[in-house]
């Protein structure tokens, strides 16, 4: 009798670290550095090709890895003028959007702010500091219950 490889799906480990298949397979697997499967599992009485088997050691350090901490930004020549959020982009070379989509959790963190006609300006350095806090790496959403990638295909409308 022919012994089962060891190893495990990318569909078990997705439910294992609360992702879909899909999202693994689409977003994480590209990634540079993702482990190689390291064989196949037979199925038998099934079409199609046996689903790949990976070292699950390897697929966490991965995991461990990608979604390390991000590097903190510098903090800036200007730190004490105050701007929008999209000139503090500009000051840290970086898209708008990658710091509007904190600006929830930049208020709740900022008091050093002031008002002026339908702009916010923010101190630079509060700003860059709520920000080191705050962001928790590639494909970590800030607010899990409101992160719909983790969300299970018997959970539709959450």
């Amino acid at each position: 009798m022919s012994k089962e490889p060891e190893g495990i799906t990318l569909a078990e480990w997705a439910a294992e670290v609360g992702r879909s298949e899909k999202n693994i397979r689409n977003f994480w697997r590209p990634q540079g550095g993702f482990p190689a499967p390291i064989g196949r599992r037979p199925t038998p009485h099934t079409t199609g090709p046996d689903p790949e088997l990976y070292d699950e050691a390897a697929l966490d350090a991965w995991r461990t890895q990608a979604l390390a901490q991000p590097t903190p930004y510098p903090m800036p020549a200007e730190a004490e003028q105050m701007r929008t959020l999209g000139g503090v982009a500009r000051l840290l070379g970086v898209d708008g959007k990658t710091i509007s989509q904190y600006r929830d959790a930049i208020e709740a963190r900022v008091q050093e702010r002031e008002q002026r006609g339908s702009r916010t300006l923010y101190r630079v350095s509060a700003v860059v500091e709520a920000l080191n806090e705050i962001r928790r790496g590639p494909g970590v959403a800030a607010d899990s219950e409101q992160d719909r990638r983790r969300r299970s295909p018997a959970q539709p409308g959450r």
